[in-house]
Formats: structure tokens, sequence, C-alpha cells
């Protein structure tokens, strides 16, 4: 006997289970993510290419030709403040960053050391006599001269 004789012709053949209705996850509460950030790296300053010790006479002379024209002279204490001042006031195309650049190339070469002995005369940015080379001064420009680690983008003309 065909069990679904005399059932109503309307009646499903399949009988479709409704599923369990499943329980939504609870909400776990959200901790906070910290964004993950890399370790600081330190970098390295960019190091900027010495200046030549004849591109810092022939800059530093166009605008002051008395200390910096007319053969090497040793500058005054403090003259780099003295130079900023007339970078402001006279508005000249020349970067602090570049005069500092320039100044050092210049302290620091052979020829300019070898004039720092004692009692030698200083000049002003108007190459006026303006002080002269103490005792530790002096032996500070010979400690220099010792190290003998000059390149040759840092030595003055030859003589």
């Amino acid at each position: 006997m065909n069990p679904r004789r005399g059932a109503s012709p309307c009646a499903p053949l399949i009988a479709l289970k409704k599923k369990p209705k499943q329980k939504e996850p609870e909400k776990v509460a959200e901790t906070k993510r910290l964004p993950l950030v890399s370790p600081k790296v330190k970098k390295k300053p960019h190091k900027q290419p010495n200046v030549s010790f004849e591109h810092a006479v022939e800059t530093l002379s166009a605008y002051w030709p008395a200390l910096f024209g007319h053969g090497l002279k040793l500058m005054k204490i403090d003259l780099l403040e003295d130079l900023y001042e007339d970078i402001n006031t006279q508005e000249l195309p020349l970067s602090k960053k570049g005069l500092r650049r320039c100044i050092r190339a210049i302290a620091r070469s052979r020829d300019y050391l070898e004039q720092g002995v004692l009692g030698a005369q200083r000049y002003d940015k108007h190459g006026q006599p303006c002080g002269q080379v103490t005792e530790e001064q002096s032996q500070f420009a010979q400690k220099c001269l010792k190290k003998s680690c000059f390149s040759e983008d840092l030595r003055g003309p030859d003589p």
C-alpha cells in the first residue's frame, strides 16, 4: 500500500525540518589593538660634502673682501655672529649653513692653523686688527696640525 494515498494532493511530499536556531556567538569585549609600529630606527644625518678651501675663500671674499680677499688672515673670535648679522641686514644671498661650511673649510686648513702662533694678530670682518692668539688657542692649533689628518680638500693652496 502506498502511504501517500489518501493524502491531500496539496500536501508536500517532503517535510522540511526547521533548522534549530543557531546561537549567535557572544560578543567578546573588543580589546584595544595597538597599531603595529616598527621600532624607531635612528637615521644617520645626511652628511654634506666638505667645501673646498678655494671655494670657501672665493665665496667669502665676494662679501667681505677686507678679511678674505687679500691673503689668509686669522679671524677674530665669534666672527661668525658678525657675519650672520651682515647676512640679515644686507640680505646677502648666502645661507647661514653655507657660511658655516666656508668658515669651517678655512679654519681647518693647514695654512690657517700654521698662522695660529702665540701673539699672532686676529682680524674682524672689516680687516681691522681685533685681538691676538692666546697660548691656549696656539696649543690647539699645534695639536690640530700634529694630527695630520688633513684631506686634500681642506688644505689651503701650496705656497
